[in-house]
């Protein structure tokens, strides 16, 4: 490959392609120009690509020759013509075949992913100007799809790419970028929407079918019936999830009576995956009548004509088609990414070959055999960088700013925002946030803020309080269980650092930033030689033990001496005492020494374990989120303390419903009387009540997947009394925890998961149930008062509001906040736990608690109370902790590191 020019404006390439010159002929290698990408186009450089059916029978049947066939491919942004802003040099990509222009009548719509400027394109042409920007000598090669992946390098429309996460293997995404992979995914989740308990009857279980499958499966169908030709592929069908394999060869029967008797009447869905009209109509006989839905995915190479009787459409009976399973690429593909990045999605068990791009032809003769298939070809090896250099050299790199936080959504969900808000604000750095597979919720939206999302496989939370119910046994085997997690944890987040910032030196402005639960990112960034900065949401979570200055000042005399002598501005006792006791513990120590190599204790040398006295680092920025108007700082805190305010999320992070999120109106609710999508009517209803006083909330988080809610029935008895005490309704968010959830349906005798999701009345309508998430900044305006658990979030979110608050606390800061309102005046005394989660579920018990409850509701909803809540509101309401966290960090950390390297 070589560059016809300068490097300072896009040059012609001369590349190797693998070139169709007649149909159905072995494709030649051959050397092609490649143009400069034109206006809102980018070149890719192809690192892989993998061989479709669609190929297939394009080559054996296309007239408009020569051309590049291949459109399932992942690259790397080599150039961008004039008036893209989406894309970088260097940004790693899936091509995609059909685009998302997002402004057409199709992409606005949000019913179609249909796109009216960028769809298939068929005439070997570009988007834009109707021309080829391949050529041979001169001479035009026609496109294939707009992607032609058969080539070292192409050019896209930049509507038809979409970034993907820097860590996404791209030899294995590349399936997700064609409907065989990610369009039957879709297919079964979008266009059929498979329900749980249903049953699925696929026609071909080819790559299509199986994928088809594993959406069926992944969506809880009991029933999903496979249909081939091909014994042999019964076996590997079961790892997608069928549990019946029919070949129609072996039976004398009619394919759809025989579904039929199988289901009891029809499957409730259909698939036919091989591109046959006529297996189209089977399908359509298969299903029941009623409802039985057919989805038809594959592409006929002749006679396209469906011909089924009217009758089976008048017994109720639809047959939808289905292009890219409906996904919009720029929107979707991202979050399918992550779901494969998380081991929720099986793409690799599709790739049956791997084979070199010289080797092309036979993937096709493969393919065309029914050898394979997936065959996914290594068009370039050179891609294989540290993730932060891409297509730059090592010195040219943006500067790294590495959150990691742990723990549960109140812990994390904060600093996710402020690294997004710090994506926006700080362009040139590269951001990355390291935190728990189970916030995955998260990476969508960080992706749209360019964040990229590092999932570690270990939980938020342990449940600690199911321990003291254990046996000495079974107390034995949960503290290995526990301590295999932490080894595993820490393994991955030093993998996770290694592949962020790689092997090269750190440059001046790489930064990381940790909450309370991420201290591993502390020594990590030692291990590095990178500034290391706290931020949390509460003040922090845990004091040393009384004995701890003196046991220091006993084993390590040094070292005290060293902090305790510190000078002002550098690190020092104070911080000790105030959050770093901790990494002075055995606990990190081991860790440090000897997974490390670095000494058993901060700032001393890791041979004798001194101190280090020539070099005395900064005192560590600690940002906290809340409010001075909340929390006073004593003297004591440390002077690198910063209070910024409290942290809320962008408001369309907070909905559990995709819909709900994606309305333009997300980010006005609060502001204005905007409301959820239609799917939420009855909560809308329920809040938008004439009655004579707004409900009361009721929500405990993470405490019921904790283990502290043992017997959900009885806490719901609890709230049943208090709403005959008090008269007031109660509406309550049940955090997605299942018992609770069982418990509410069980007293509505209504079905789980779709009811709730809507929502669910209960207690003669007085109490609503909802198992969504919606803003409380949006919910909380419309309550009267808040019972919760004294979280962060939930108690920043109520002050805001300007709503009374009746704290339960559990765990940790819970205690601190809950006494904290109290004092401030807006929330009575806090319960105890046993007022809301009796032990005891008897009558007597019931109302005892009941009875303590009502009394802290009539006390929250006094005037005096009341007033207090409405003034402190207005004291916050001119705060904006996010912003205010990123100013310090630009301030402190990016421009001061900006101009130490100018």
């Amino acid at each position: 490959m070589s560059l016809s020019s300068s490097h300072e404006q896009p040059q012609v390439i001369t590349c190797k392609a693998a070139v169709t010159w007649r149909a159905g002929e072995p494709l030649v290698m051959e050397e092609v120009e490649v143009s400069p990408p034109q206006p809102l186009e980018i070149r890719i450089k192809v690192v892989c690509t993998s061989l479709c059916r669609s190929d297939l029978s394009a080559w054996e049947s296309q007239s408009l020759l020569p051309r590049i066939f291949g459109h399932e491919a992942a690259g790397i942004v080599e150039s961008i013509g004039e008036g893209v802003t989406e894309f970088e040099k260097g940004d790693h990509v899936l091509a995609v075949f059909t685009g998302e222009c997002g402004s057409c009548r199709h992409c606005i719509s949000g019913k179609s992913n249909m796109c009216q400027v960028l769809g298939m394109e068929r005439r070997g042409l570009m988007h834009s100007d109707q021309k080829t920007r391949f050529s041979i000598k001169g001479k035009p090669v026609y496109h294939y799809c707009a992607v032609s992946s058969f080539s070292e390098y192409t050019v896209v429309h930049s509507g038809c790419a979409v970034k993907v996460h820097p860590l996404a293997p791209l030899h294995k995404i590349c399936l997700l970028s064609c409907g065989a992979a990610a369009g039957s995914l879709g297919a079964a989740w979008n266009v059929a929407d498979v329900q749980r308990g249903s049953s699925v009857a696929i026609f071909g279980l080819g790559t299509v079918g199986l994928s088809v499958a594993q959406g069926a499966k992944l969506r809880g169908a009991a029933q999903i019936i496979g249909v081939d030709i091909n014994s042999s592929k019964a076996e590997q069908a079961k790892i997608f999830g069928v549990t019946d394999f029919i070949n129609s060869n072996d039976i004398s029967e009619p394919i759809h009576q025989v579904i039929k008797r199988m289901t009891g009447g029809g499957a409730d869905f259909s698939f036919e995956c091989v591109g046959d009209t006529g297996v189209a109509t089977t399908a359509l006989q298969s299903c029941s009548d009623g409802w039985g839905m057919t989805v038809t995915l594959g592409v006929p190479k002749v006679k396209p004509e469906v011909s089924a009787h009217y009758g089976l459409f008048l017994s109720g009976k639809s047959l939808k088609g289905s292009l890219f399973g409906g996904w919009k690429p720029k929107s979707d593909l991202p979050s399918l990414i992550e779901k494969y990045m998380n081991k929720e999605i099986m793409i690799d068990e599709l790739v049956t070959h791997d084979l070199a791009f010289d080797d092309i032809n036979e993937a096709f003769e493969l393919m065309r055999e029914g050898k394979c298939l997936r065959c996914s070809t290594v068009v370039s090896l050179t891609h294989s960088l540290p993730l932060h250099r891409t297509m730059e050299e090592p010195e040219s790199r943006k500067p790294i700013a590495l959150f990691m936080a742990f723990g549960t959504k109140g812990d994390v969900y904060p600093l996710a925002a402020i690294a997004a808000a710090l994506a926006r604000d700080q362009p040139n750095y590269s951001v990355f946030l390291i935190s728990h597979l189970a916030h995955q919720n998260l990476s969508s939206h960080l992706f749209k803020a360019n964040v990229s999302y590092v999932p570690i496989t270990s939980p938020p939370a342990q449940s600690s309080e199911a321990l003291g119910t254990q046996n000495d046994s079974a107390r034995k085997l949960f503290l290995e269980e526990k301590e295999m997690i932490k080894r595993e944890h820490r393994q991955e987040c030093r993998s996770a650092f290694g592949r962020i910032f790689g092997e090269g030196p750190c440059m001046d402005g790489d930064l990381v930033v940790i909450n309370f639960f991420a201290l591993e990112g502390w020594s990590l960034a030692e291990l590095y030689q990178i500034r290391c900065v706290v931020a949390a949401p509460y003040v922090v979570p845990y004091s040393p033990p009384s004995g701890f200055e003196r046991q220091f000042r006993k084993e390590l005399p040094e070292l005290y001496k060293y902090l305790k002598e510190a000078p002002i501005g550098k690190v020092s006792w104070s911080e000790v005492t105030h959050w770093m006791w901790p990494l002075f513990t055995e606990e990190w120590g081991s860790w440090r020494s000897e997974e490390l190599n670095l000494s058993c204790y901060p700032f001393a040398d890791p041979v004798t374990d001194l101190p280090i006295w020539h070099i005395r680092p900064p005192s560590p920025l600690v940002l906290y989120g809340f409010s001075k108007e909340i929390v006073e700082c004593p003297d004591y805190w440390p002077l690198s303390v910063r209070v910024c305010g409290f942290w809320f999320l962008p408001n369309e992070w907070q909905f559990s419903c995709n819909k709900c999120g994606d309305n333009p109106s997300a980010e006005r609710l609060g502001t204005d009387d905007s409301h959820t999508c239609s799917n939420h009517t009855e909560l809308y209803t329920f809040l938008s009540s004439l009655e004579p006083s707004l409900p009361i909330f009721v929500g405990l988080s993470s405490i019921g997947s904790m283990g502290f809610m043992k017997n959900p029935l009885a806490f719901l008895r609890i709230l049943e009394s208090v709403i005959q005490i008090t008269g007031y309704r109660f509406i309550i968010l049940t955090a997605g925890y299942e018992p609770l959830e069982v418990a509410i349906c069980t007293i509505a005798q209504e079905p789980v998961k779709r009811s709730l999701q809507e929502g669910v009345s209960i207690f003669n309508g007085k109490l609503f149930c909802f198992s969504g998430q919606v803003p409380y900044n949006w919910l909380f305006r419309r309550c009267a008062a808040a019972i919760h658990h004294g979280g962060s979030g939930s108690t920043a979110a109520a002050l805001h509001a300007g709503i009374p608050q009746i704290i339960c606390p559990f765990m940790m800061d819970q205690f601190y906040w809950a006494e904290k309102m109290t004092w401030l005046g807006v929330a009575p005394q806090p319960l105890k736990r046993n007022h809301l989660l009796p032990e005891e579920s008897n009558d007597e018990s019931i109302m005892e608690a009941a009875q303590v409850v009502a009394k802290a509701v009539y006390d929250a909803l006094s005037s005096k109370t009341r007033d207090s809540a409405m003034e402190i509101a207005e004291l916050l309401s001119l705060e904006d902790g996010v912003s205010e966290v990123v100013t310090v960090l630009r301030e402190e950390v990016c421009e001061v590191s900006g101009s130490n390297q100018t």
